[in-house]
Formats: C-alpha cells, structure tokens, sequence
C-alpha cells in the first residue's frame, strides 16, 4: 500500500477532534438547563422522575465519557503527527508497511460531512442550543384557533355587556385543578429533539476533519485511525438515534397528555354547552336573539346553534381518544436505554517512528 502523510494535517484534524471535546460541556448545560419540568403536579409526577432520571444519566455521561474519548482521540493524532516529524520519511514509510493491513475500513467513506468544512467553531454550537422551541407550540396554535372559535360563536363577550348570566366557564377550572407546566414540559421535550440535531452536527464535524486528512494521510496508520473513528461514527449514530427514541416515546406521552387535559376541559364546556341549549338556558347570540325576535326564525337559529355545539363537541371527544392513544402507544414503545456506551475502545497512536 502507498504511503503518504503530511504531519501538519494530521496535527490539525486532532486539533480539531479534542475540540469537539469543548462541545460536550454545551450539551450537558443545555440539558441541565431545558431538560426539566418544573412544578410539584401529582399528574406529572411519574413523568418529571423520568425526565430527571434520562437527564443526570446523560449530563454525567457526556462530562464523564464522551469528551474524553475525543481529547484522547484527538491526542492521539496529535501524538502521530509529532512523531512523523521526528523520522525521515522513508523510514515511516517502512515502519508503516510493517504494520497491520487487515482493517475493515481503508477509508472514512461511512462518515458523511454532508457539506461541513474542516475547522470546529464552538460559537456554532452555541447557537444551536438556544432557548429550544416548546414542542407544544403547533398544539397551542391551534387550541388558539379553537378558543377564537368558541368566542365567536359563544359571544360570553355579549353576555358580559348586557349582563347576562351565560354558561360558566368550566375550562379554566379543569385546568386549574389538572395544572402541570406545560411551558416546561414542551420546552423540555424541544431540549431532547434538539439534541439530536446536535450529535448530527458533531459526526459531520468529526467526518469532515477526516476526510480532509485522508487527502494526504494513506498507509496502514491511516487506514487503523480511519476505522477507529469509522466505528465510533457508527457508535455516535447509534447513541443519536437512542436519544431520538426516547425523546419520540416521552413527546408522544407529552402531547396525549396535553392533548387528553385540554380535550376534557373543552368537552366539559361544550356538554354544558350543548346541555344547555337544548334545555333553552341563554348561552349563545341565538338565545338573545330569541328574546329579540319573535316567530320560525328564532327556533332555526337555535337549533343551528346546537347543531354546531354537536359537532364541536365530537371533535372534543376526538381529541381526547387521539391523546390517549398517543399516551398508550408511547409507553407500548418500551422504555429505550439513553445511557453512553461504556465499552468505546479508545484511539492508540500507531507506533509511526517505530516500536
């Protein structure tokens, strides 16, 4: 196999793998930070203790096994390049060929840069672990929609300025009663789908400093370094992926929660609702309008009244099975492991001057 090296590049890439060592203190803030539901609700209790339990396992872990792994990785490449320095290149090239050749992998082809540049700015990842987006947000939205529905066709507005005694306002009690922080919560589980960005961004990082020095590292060092980092790639991968199933399986505990509370509230106001114009209690523009007109036209207007309150409230009833199929289907999922793995083989420089 031919050799070739240029000990200032492979200097560099392990510059900049120990400095991806920088970006697990980041993480491990930003989960410390955001990976939490804050409050004291019974309802949220089961679901707070095993938030707090996935995120001490993860802040140690990422302190503890995953930055060392890349200062020593990076220290070992940094280790090969200064002993390419102190040997004549055509005696590396002996020493290279007399080592093992039967690697899996000649090349970093299984690690994908997808555009990444050589060079890690820790700036970026910064910026990529703001203040994460609540997962609830979309849900929020459209609960919004629905309450300016219910303000459109309940008119309490109305009722409020003649001075009138409509339907009480059963939601904001439920919710009362039911309370957890749903801000923390939704920020919580946004915490978790953005790690998974971030441990993308750091693989592309890592790929990216290899293939930049595979354009003038090859020999059987090379070839050993590449499948060492190759592997832990994959391993990487597979802890991404481990973390997006357990933010997948909470997120859809999450949502049917949210979704199950915010239905049995909006039932319970719309059956009163409902209840209540069939019994011909005011709670709508149409019964002020009966007490205004007189005649067909009153009782068609009611009755579409009504009608819309049926359907509203299906939509309600809905809902609330959609949430708990959400809530059964997540704890269906099993629980999943997020710990790091313990058994990562750590980077040996090569003997590139000699045994």
């Amino acid at each position: 196999m031919s050799f070739e090296v240029v000990p200032a590049d492979v200097d560099a890439a392990g510059q900049q793998v120990k400095a991806l060592a920088g970006a697990m203190p980041l993480a491990s803030t930003y989960l410390d930070t955001y990976m939490r539901i804050n409050g004291d609700s019974k309802l949220f209790g089961l679901f707070k203790g095993e938030i707090d339990e996935k995120r001490a396992v993860l802040v140690d872990d990422y302190d503890s096994k995953a930055g060392p792994i890349f200062t020593s990785a990076g220290g070992a490449l940094e280790q090969m390049a200064r002993d390419y320095d102190g040997v004549d290149r055509a005696q590396a090239a002996g020493y290279d060929a007399a080592m093992p050749d039967d690697w899996e992998y000649d090349r970093p082809y299984g690690m994908d840069s997808w555009g990444e540049t050589p060079g890690v700015d820790l700036a970026e990842f910064t910026a990529m672990l703001g203040d994460p987006t609540s997962s609830f947000a979309e849900w929020e939205e459209f609960m919004a929609m629905r309450k300016g529905l219910d303000t459109i066709l309940g008119w309490d507005w109305l009722f409020d300025w003649l001075g009138l005694v409509g339907v009480p306002n059963m939601t904001d009690m439920v919710t009362e009663w039911l309370q957890g922080d749903y801000d923390s919560m939704g920020r919580c589980m946004g915490a978790m789908a953005q790690m998974s960005d971030f441990w993308s961004k750091v693989r592309r990082e890592m790929a990216a400093s290899m293939h930049h020095v595979d354009e003038t590292w090859s020999g059987n060092a090379a070839n050993a370094t590449f499948a060492w980092f190759t592997d832990y790639d994959n391993i990487l991968g597979e802890h991404a992926r481990d973390v997006n199933g357990v933010y997948t399986r909470m997120h859809g505990y999450a949502m049917g929660l949210r979704m199950v509370i915010d239905s049995i509230c909006d039932a319970l106001q719309r059956l009163m609702e409902f209840v209540t114009g069939l019994s011909g209690f005011p709670h709508s523009w149409a019964d002020v309008l009966e007490w205004l007109l007189r005649g067909a036209a009153k009782m068609v207007l009611k009755k579409i009244f009504i009608f819309i309150d049926a359907i509203l409230l299906l939509l309600d009833i809905g809902l609330l099975i959609g949430g708990l199929l959400s809530m059964l289907f997540s704890q269906l999922a099993g629980h999943g492991e997020i710990a790091f793995p313990d058994d990562v083989p750590a980077l040996e420089p090569s003997d590139v001057d000699g045994p």
